[in-house]
């Protein structure tokens, strides 16, 4: 398992392939004629850039996440990339220094030329490719690690958060009379955009809904329901869209000796789908094939949090009518 210590954080990654990028385009600049080639890696790079600052932010507290499966995938592979990542910062530094040693616009254009070269140029080229290739493997990796999450991992990490919400709340404070009237509500925390953006607000428990929005969202959405009466709360996890299709919804409940957890996993399928154009026009065998397939499963929803169960059975209701 890793330790906080070693952990590599997403925005250690961003930072380090800022600094590439930034000597990179330092040492041909003083060329002023960067090679295509170069160019579109240097693009892709920026993009990785904005990726891991987003994960970032998104998943701030990494070390929660060291007994996650394939959690050691995604840090072996970050640890090669921000190797390869320095790699390439000391040599192009060692080039820029050669450079730099040459006096006058017309020398340095002479000593770019004969110091960078076919063969220093060529090597650069193909670190810059390996380093996003080694990035693109950890991105698979966390993806693999967060897709096979188990169920109580879930549980555990949603207890934690609860925990640490309901911690922080100020509840208010009410006479006595009213004690039976406040076991009557529940509790819902949302944190839909931003980390800070935290709204509590109470409902009654027989109309307690999670605020499920059933559209891809970059940043993600979270949503939970706490009753106060049974201790009992339920979760809705929508990853960002950018990372995964799917949605988590974790339930707990006491009992009479323990607690007892159900725990349910689907995608939201976007309008334009294959499987929704399908079911639109009614063409049963095609459906049928997609589940058949596993490219589309019956317990997915579309975008009014509808699943394509349902929908199937009322478009062929309709047609029948």
């Amino acid at each position: 398992m890793e330790t906080a210590a070693s952990i590599i954080a997403f925005i250690q990654v961003a930072q380090e392939i800022g600094i590439c990028a930034w000597k990179t385009k330092k040492l041909w600049d003083q060329a002023q004629d960067l090679p295509e080639e170069m160019q579109s890696l240097m693009l892709r790079l920026q993009s990785y850039k904005s990726i891991f600052e987003v994960m970032d932010r998104q998943f701030p507290n990494q070390e929660s996440f060291c007994s996650l499966p394939a959690f050691s995938l995604v840090q072996d592979n970050l640890k090669a990339s921000m190797s390869q990542l320095h790699l390439i910062v000391s040599n192009t530094d060692r080039l820029i220094a050669k450079v730099d040693a040459k006096k006058g616009l017309k020398r340095k254009l002479v000593a770019f030329k004969m110091v960078i070269g076919k063969e220093n140029s060529d090597r650069l080229i193909k670190a810059l490719q390996e380093s996003i290739a080694l990035l693109n493997l950890s991105l698979q990796a966390w993806n693999m690690a967060i897709t096979i999450m188990t169920p109580e991992l879930i549980a555990a990490q949603l207890n934690q958060t609860l925990k640490t919400q309901f911690e922080n709340v100020q509840w208010p404070k009410k006479p006595a009379i009213e004690d039976k009237e406040e076991s009557e509500q529940c509790y819902e925390v949302e944190k839909v955009v931003k980390v800070d953006q935290k709204r509590l607000s109470a409902i009654s428990r027989y109309t307690a809904k999670l605020n499920k929005i059933y559209t891809p969202s970059k940043l993600g959405r979270f949503a939970m329901a706490y009753t106060t009466a049974s201790g009992a709360w339920q979760a809705y996890v929508q990853w960002p869209s950018w990372l995964s299709s799917s949605v988590y919804e974790v339930q707990s409940s006491p009992t009479g000796c323990g607690w007892m957890y159900s725990y349910r996993v689907y995608n939201i399928v976007s309008s334009d789908s294959d499987i929704i154009k399908r079911i639109e026009k009614g063409d049963k065998a095609g459906v049928l094939d997609l589940f058949n397939k596993r490219q589309a499963s019956p317990f997915d929803k579309d975008e009014n949090g509808h699943s394509l169960l349902y929908k199937s059975i009322n478009a062929n209701s309709i047609r029948a009518q």
